[in-house]
């Protein structure tokens, strides 16, 4: 259709709804690869799973992402699909790790939805048990720099 032919209106509807589409694509994409994965579907096409996502042009860490959520929040926890998508996977990413209950994972998907992923993995952080630090304050810190090439750290002096 020709952008010309319908209104601003309908027009901020369709790119609303193809936004959602979108945003609902990545868990039919989780489950693709899932299967693919587990099913082993690749073989007689490719070499391996790796050789079929170099097909697909995604890379080896973002199929792992995007199956760990669907596993985690659709074939552990049932989730609703509808639910899901408008968290986006990123978010889902985030908390998965922590959805050790189809309860906290309920929780944890309301949290996604209203926060920001930095906000988000701020909340986490909060969430930690006070144990883990030993109580600490975390008054004496030290600041390191890491090459995002090579990983090469070290601490920077602060004067």
């Amino acid at each position: 259709m020709n952008d010309k032919e319908i209104s601003p209106r309908n027009y901020i509807k369709e790119t609303l709804a193809l936004r959602s589409q979108i945003e609902g694509a990545f868990l039919e994409l989780g489950e693709r690869l899932h299967k693919i994965r587990t099913e082993r579907l690749y073989e007689g096409e490719y070499e391996n799973f790796d050789e079929f996502l170099l097909e697909a042009k995604i890379s080896k860490p973002t199929a792992s992402k995007l199956i760990m959520v669907y596993e985690t929040f659709v074939l552990q926890h049932k989730i609703n699909r509808k639910m899901l998508t408008g968290v986006g996977w990123s978010n889902l990413y985030t908390v998965a790790p922590f959805a050790d209950s189809k309860s906290k994972a309920l929780e944890l998907v309301e949290r996604a939805t209203i926060l920001t992923r930095s906000d988000l993995e701020q909340s986490l952080r909060q969430d930690e048990p006070e144990h883990k630090h030993h109580n600490c304050k975390h008054n004496d810190t030290r600041l390191v720099r890491v090459c995002n090439d090579c990983g090469y750290a070290r601490q920077v002096i602060e004067k």
